[in-house]
């Protein structure tokens, strides 16, 4: 018998599933216990587990692992039955999960009961999110961002751009000035905070030379060479590349719906009908055209909120939650029929151009009501359970930022 007390990550992260698997194949894992409210270790800034496991020979299919998630304090949780909750999950439930393997602190620790409710009819629709968007990673400069991404861009003419460097290496060089060519700069879009859904202008410009472009012939000459005496050509991503000024495949186009790589109180994905180039988001691409405010519904409703405080990762300290591409797209989604996006166009439309507030605070909305009602109906879900929903996931973020506040 083995008693382990390690970090939580490797329940939910995708290295984990190695593990998992080995784990089933060879042992019994008896029980994996996680604290909602208290670290095991106060002055860590990491999420801890106790698991148990012990060697047999014996294991079947049916053999099982109880998840046990403490309510209260770790002695008073273990004493008192009330203070904790238990799930018992056998061990072909653990590798027939309906979204593949891993994730077992999500589904297992971190589920309330209307989540299991919630998947029972979801996973009737046969559906999930990667069968009508693709999904594409966001916008990787290797720590070149300073050169790539330009905040300070006036257009002098149709054909050239005024740039001035905001970036720590331009300040140190005293903010210098190029010019650069128009057909080289793509509006982008980098703030992760804009309060509403719907992007309408850029916030700043990414640089997109095309890699075969003679540069000589050009004013970005000019600021290609200070980028190389600033030491941007030695960031991780540029040095692998040739010419090293190359713009990553993410450069050069954008995405319709951006979803955030890190969450906090606040449930938002964007719409962005011009395509600007973003920057710190997972881009999704309907596979129509016509789709796009259909999961722009769905991804901004309350019940994929809820679905990313399961599926998302916690280990980043400080109560941040963080959700990849593997997180959502094999998520389960209602059969989008014309019947069905109707309705959600017309929940959505209202909140598009509004502040959207922190998740406590949407649930007084009446537009937030009407689109969690649209969703849960598409779902074949009772809009009798809308309240519930709601004081589930204000658990979920409440359990996270108390956890994380456990620091000593």
């Amino acid at each position: 018998m083995h008693v382990f007390v390690c970090s939580n990550a490797w329940l939910d992260a995708k290295y984990g599933v190695s593990l998992q698997r080995y784990l089933l194949h060879e042992c019994h894992v008896v029980a994996i216990y996680e604290s909602a409210v208290s670290r095991q270790f106060s002055t860590a800034a990491v999420n801890t587990i106790i698991s148990v496991i012990r060697r047999v020979a014996d294991v079947t299919s049916e053999t099982s692992t109880r998840f046990v998630s403490l309510r209260s304090d770790f002695a008073e949780a273990i004493a008192n039955p009330s203070l904790r909750r238990e799930i018992e999950v056998t061990r072909s439930q653990l590798f027939d999960s309906p979204f593949g393997e891993g994730q077992w602190g999500g589904r297992y620790l971190r589920a309330p009961d209307i989540y299991h409710e919630f998947l029972d009819k979801a996973e009737q629709t046969g559906r999930t999110l990667q069968d009508y968007a693709t999904g594409e990673r966001y916008l990787n400069t290797g720590g070149a961002d300073g050169f790539f991404v330009l905040s300070d861009v006036a257009m002098i003419d149709e054909n050239l751009a005024s740039v001035v460097s905001r970036s720590k290496e331009g300040q140190a060089a005293g903010f210098p000035t190029f010019k650069i060519e128009r057909r080289f700069l793509r509006p982008g879009w980098r703030r992760t905070d804009h309060p509403r859904l719907q992007i309408d202008s850029p916030d700043c410009h990414v640089l997109a030379i095309p890699p075969d472009t003679d540069i000589s012939r050009f004013e970005v000459r000019d600021y290609i060479r200070w980028g190389e005496e600033a030491g941007f050509h030695k960031r991780s991503v540029p040095k692998s590349q040739s010419p090293w000024w190359r713009p990553p495949l993410q450069a050069q186009s954008g995405a319709t719906i951006l979803w955030l790589r890190t969450h906090a109180d606040s449930h938002r994905c964007y719409f962005n009908p011009n395509r600007f180039v973003s920057l710190r988001f997972f881009r999704l691409h309907p596979n129509q055209e016509d789709l796009g405010l259909p999961l722009l519904a769905l991804l901004n409703s309350s019940v994929f909120a809820l679905l990313k405080e399961i599926h998302g990762r916690r280990g980043l300290g400080q109560g941040a939650l963080e959700t990849g591409l593997m997180d959502i797209m094999p998520l389960p989604v209602p059969k989008l029929e014309s019947s069905v996006n109707d309705r959600l166009i017309a929940a959505v439309s209202p909140i598009l151009n509004r502040d959207v507030e922190k998740i406590r605070d949407e649930r007084q909305l009446d537009d937030r009501h009407l689109l969690d009602s649209v969703v849960l109906e598409a779902y074949g879900l009772p809009v009798s359970v809308l309240t519930e929903l709601y004081d589930e996931l204000d658990s979920l973020i409440d359990m996270r930022h108390e956890k994380a506040r456990n620091i000593d």
